[in-house]
């Protein structure tokens, strides 16, 4: 009885053996979120050094009720780049906010250039090469840094420029995505989706439009 036991052991010793590596390869598939709500479109500036000017990027808002959690993705030639904010981080991110208008106003008003980093924040990165899986950092190592940055006198952006993304399960994978130049307008609309308000809003009209759908089953 007791070798049998033993070689049952050793039986499911080999099998757990050849499963906790795929396991471990499969957890960042399904590490990320599938009940996301788009609050807001933006747009932003890449500069692209071949073509020596600026190229318009695109970029969304969304926001994860269950875990209240707000993700930025960002489109780039052909990588998708995405970072989780928790509700300190976007307490963090709307500081910046705060301080770029304020240091906007007071430029304009001297009619003075100012190159100046706003603050520093570290979240948790996602990245995917086309149309291919996610990689992620796991852990909110990833840097996010905040430029007041004026092309002249009358004219200050907001410049977010970004450290290294490295995926936390394959340490030879990684993406550093370009800095993008928000204009004061488009900083307008991008901070709405990191708005409290602004979010509720749309939260409130999708249950509505949920509301509405269950009616007419």
């Amino acid at each position: 009885m007791l070798c049998v036991l033993l070689s049952i052991c050793k039986f499911v010793k080999k099998i757990m053996k050849k499963l906790i590596p795929l396991l471990l390869f499969l957890i960042p598939f399904f590490g990320f979120s599938q009940n996301q709500i788009t609050i807001i479109d933006a747009k932003g500036y890449h500069f692209n050094d071949m073509l020596e000017r600026m190229i318009e990027c695109n970029l969304s808002v969304r926001y994860d009720e269950k875990e209240q959690e707000t993700y930025l993705y960002i489109s780039e030639a052909i990588t998708t780049t995405s970072y989780t904010f928790s509700k300190t981080d976007v307490d963090s991110l709307n500081v910046i906010f705060d301080k770029y208008f304020e240091w906007e106003k007071k430029a304009t008003k001297m009619k003075v250039k100012l190159e100046k980093t706003i603050k520093d924040i570290s979240v948790q990165g996602w990245f995917k090469y086309g149309n291919g899986d996610w990689s992620n950092s796991k852990n909110k190592n990833c840097q996010l840094r905040s430029l007041f940055f004026s092309q002249l006198e009358n004219n200050h952006q907001l410049v977010f420029q970004f450290g290294k993304i490295t995926d936390y399960y394959n340490k030879y994978s990684d993406h550093k995505p370009d800095a993008i130049y928000f204009s004061k307008s488009q900083i307008s609309t991008l901070r709405k989706g990191f708005s409290k308000e602004y979010v509720d809003s749309i939260l409130q009209k999708e249950r509505e439009k949920e509301n509405i759908e269950d009616m007419f089953k």
